[in-house]
């Protein structure tokens, strides 16, 4: 349940374009499972070209669902470079 309403949360900071999350919903990332793909969706939409760095990562990695996220995400903030 706590999972569901963290990603829904990130969602939302994203919907809203809240950069000042960016920060926190970076720091959450690494420890997060479930609830990775909204955290990488949400950095997407958020807008913070801050979280690039990490998105590249994500997107190298062999979880699809990770990885497309990441990928999405980088799109959505124009990183024609990390996309390559």
């Amino acid at each position: 349940a706590d999972r569901d309403i963290s990603s829904r949360a990130a969602l939302n900071l994203g919907w809203r374009k809240a950069t000042e999350a960016t920060d926190h919903i970076l720091a959450k990332l690494p420890n997060s499972n479930i609830e990775a793909c909204a955290y990488l969706d949400a950095l997407g939409l958020m807008g913070d070209p801050k979280a690039i760095p990490v998105l590249r990562e994500y997107a190298e990695r062999k979880l699809l669902s990770r990885r497309r996220s990441a990928v999405e995400a980088l799109w959505n903030l124009g990183d024609i470079e990390g996309l390559q």
